[in-house]
């Protein structure tokens, strides 16, 4: 790329026909805001492209800030840039895939860059065509319910007919596997059995991909319950690729799960300054946050992700766990409610319902649950599902025979927040849950 970011290569009237299919395309239109930020961050690339953009120029200049603006109190620039790069990002995958000209951000820095797109008797190069496919299974993906990730794993096959070396696409459909074990929308054996296999076929060939390394540390830890193996496949991650942020907030929850809480929420921290977007990797801070039993924090954090989309389920989620542990019953009926409907029936959110309702005094719900959850309301009704209700009941010995179980079938749930999850805070003194402890974290790499 040339020094002033290949504008010099590129007509005025040319760049201007690319801003305005832009701003007319579905993700644009109706944002005011990003239109005036990308027409202004182009702007500033052509008349002073090696001068720096400060966040104080585009606070003051495109949202109207005051000249005593604080970046470190007011995040609004790192934000909307991070909603800017993604909008992109989507259009020059779906309705700019044919565009002759490709604008860009990259991270670290607020200046655009252009090129032209690569082309090959006029039509995009197969890699080209398949890495689309690729970023809209990505997109498809981050959004956690059984029909979205349904949808991500077509996208991701749709890349391996159109280029069957695209190795990014292996490793997201591993990842589908991957998640819905980890979230317990089916029985986890089978998909992680999958995910594994699928892993490891993007890395036969010695590709260093920080997403495959990633998504084999992440069924080391918390189904193979591996920890060390896991570690050095998440730093291994790191390593290949710092700003993949998926590598930083598994990391960040092996610590969780351990009850490492300084280093845990450091590595979902900078997971979630690496992608500020990204819903998934800023609910996993708010989870990391609630195992560490800080509620304030985790319940900010949901709302934060609840504010770029209100019907992401795992956000509504975690933040109903939290308002039962800070005692806000009706709010966690409400917030798990809509968690139920926006993740498509998953036992999780079923059985946290369950579990404040008997928390709160309503047995009767709480079982009128249970009775659902054995009778098929959801896909799978986990022995981790089953066993929040059963604590929630107050039902221990049962509780602690599927909690048993959950740690046998290696349920990704158990490996997580065994250890952690306050909603088995009454049960952690008892010798059979200790022993239960001992055995699930103190296994070895051998």
């Amino acid at each position: 790329m040339s020094a002033d970011g290949g504008f010099s290569r590129v007509a005025p009237a040319e760049l201007e026909e690319s801003l305005h299919l832009i701003c007319s395309s579905a993700g644009f239109r109706r944002s005011v805001r990003l239109q005036r930020f990308l027409r202004y961050v182009v702007a500033r690339a052509m008349s002073a492209p090696r001068v720096p953009l400060k966040e104080s120029d585009i606070a003051r200049d495109v949202f109207d800030r005051r000249a005593d603006f604080d970046p470190q109190i007011d995040p609004i620039v790192r934000v909307e840039a991070g909603r800017l790069r993604l909008r992109l990002t989507e259009y020059f995958a779906g309705p700019g895939q044919n565009d002759t000209i490709i604008l860009e951000i990259a991270r670290g820095g607020y200046l655009p860059s252009v090129r032209r797109q690569p082309r090959h008797r006029g039509r995009i190069t197969r890699s080209d065509a398949a890495y689309r496919l690729y970023l809209k299974g990505r997109y498809f993906w981050d959004k956690r319910s059984a029909q979205s990730i349904a949808k991500a794993a077509d996208y991701y096959r749709q890349a391996r007919a159109v280029d069957e070396g695209c190795a990014l696409a292996l490793a997201g459909i591993a990842d589908c596997n991957l998640i819905l074990a980890t979230f317990e929308f089916a029985e986890p054996g089978p998909l992680m059995a999958q995910a594994r296999d699928v892993a490891a076929s993007s890395l036969q060939d010695g590709t260093l991909i920080a997403a495959a390394r990633a998504t084999v540390g992440c069924i080391l830890a918390f189904y193979d319950h591996r920890w060390r193996e896991a570690e050095a496949s998440f730093r291994l991650a790191m390593d290949i690729d710092p700003s993949y942020p998926s590598a930083w907030q598994w990391s960040g929850m092996l610590r969780c799960a351990h009850g490492q809480f300084d280093e845990g929420l450091e590595a979902l921290l900078t997971g979630a300054e690496r992608d500020p977007l990204s819903l998934m990797v800023n609910t996993q801070l708010a989870c990391g946050f609630y195992m560490a039993r800080r509620y304030a924090d985790a319940a900010e954090s949901c709302a934060l992700v609840l504010e770029m989309d209100p019907t992401f389920w795992p956000a509504m989620y975690f933040r109903g766990l939290t308002h039962e542990q800070q005692g806000k019953f009706a709010q966690a009926v409400r917030d798990l409610h809509a968690a139920i409907d926006a993740s498509g029936g998953n036992c999780l959110p079923f059985a946290a319902l369950a579990h404040v309702h008997g928390e709160a005094g309503g047995r009767r719900d709480a079982q009128r649950i249970l009775r659902q959850l054995e009778r098929g309301a959801c896909a799978y009704a986990s022995p981790w599902a089953l066993a929040i209700v059963r604590a929630g009941l107050g039902d221990t010995d049962r509780a602690l025979t599927l909690l048993e179980r959950a740690v046998v079938v290696r349920s990704p749930q158990a490996g997580l927040f065994l250890k952690t999850d306050p909603r088995l805070d009454r049960l952690r003194s008892m010798p059979r849950f200790k022993q239960l402890e001992d055995r699930l974290y103190a296994r070895s790499d051998d």
